[in-house]
């Protein structure tokens, strides 16, 4: 079994965010609801397998 790319989605609001994980086909791998704080976020990103490589747009994110 090879490990494919995978693509994460954040719709972050003031208290949780959502987490969206998916498969180079689309298909929704995993998905969780998370507090909208640097360790929760922290530790979402340090669980998944694989080459880590993030792109962000909110300062919150950026120093995980």
């Amino acid at each position: 079994m090879t490990r494919a790319d995978k693509y994460v989605a954040l719709d972050v609001h003031q208290a949780t965010t959502l987490a969206s994980v998916r498969a180079e086909t689309g298909r929704v791998i995993a998905r969780s609801i998370l507090p909208t704080a640097a360790p929760a976020l922290g530790e979402f990103f340090r669980r998944m397998r694989g080459k880590g490589h993030r792109a962000t747009l909110l300062p919150v994110l950026a120093n995980l």
